[in-house]
């Protein structure tokens, strides 16, 4: 008996390192995973860091392109003004006057951006639809959807670029961004 138990004792003594080695590598392995976790999720953030920052950006832009826009109106509307009219034989008639006026109000009421944008909003307050309404208030809709259907189409970025009478960066621009909106 004694040499049965010395042969189950060296059996036992040998499952016991091969369980020990097995629990240290695949305590490595989960080691490694959980590192890896840790570094995507602080790319991630740092991904959404910047990607706020650039929504700020983008929302300081428009505001200065709207108060830019507004700012032409109102000097081509005070340049038509009848009072700003010269009394010679070139004076702009009353009718192209109030043509040109109803296309500058036209204008400004088509710029006229919601007050959600107009407060200093954060990456996650921004919705959807909100990014669709300035689209459609600036006119790009049609050609960003004309952009992503033709690309769907399976045509290449020259190909929609001299369809569309684009760049091509405007074009890998635009799919970008539609790629990155279909991710959030």
């Amino acid at each position: 008996m004694n040499s049965i138990t010395n042969f189950l004792l060296g059996v036992l003594l040998v499952l016991l390192i091969l369980n020990l080695t097995v629990l240290y590598k695949q305590r490595n392995n989960i080691e490694n995973a959980r590192e890896q976790i840790k570094m995507t999720i602080e790319e991630s953030l740092a991904v959404k860091r910047d990607l706020e920052n650039l929504m700020a950006v983008a929302l300081q832009l428009s505001d200065q392109i709207v108060t830019d826009i507004q700012s032409q109106a109102s000097k081509s509307k005070s340049i038509l003004s009848p009072e700003n009219s010269l009394n010679s034989e070139d004076k702009p008639s009353q009718a192209f006057m109030e043509y040109c006026n109803n296309i500058i109000n036209a204008t400004i009421s088509e710029v006229d951006l919601s007050s959600e944008l107009n407060n200093e909003a954060t990456f996650d307050q921004i919705k959807t639809n909100t990014a669709e309404t300035i689209q459609n208030q600036f006119g790009q809709s049609d050609i960003h959807h004309e952009v992503v259907r033709l690309y769907e189409q399976g045509l290449s970025i020259n190909e929609i670029a001299r369809r569309t009478n684009r760049g091509q960066g405007e074009i890998s621009l635009i799919l970008n961004l539609k790629q990155k909106r279909n991710v959030m």
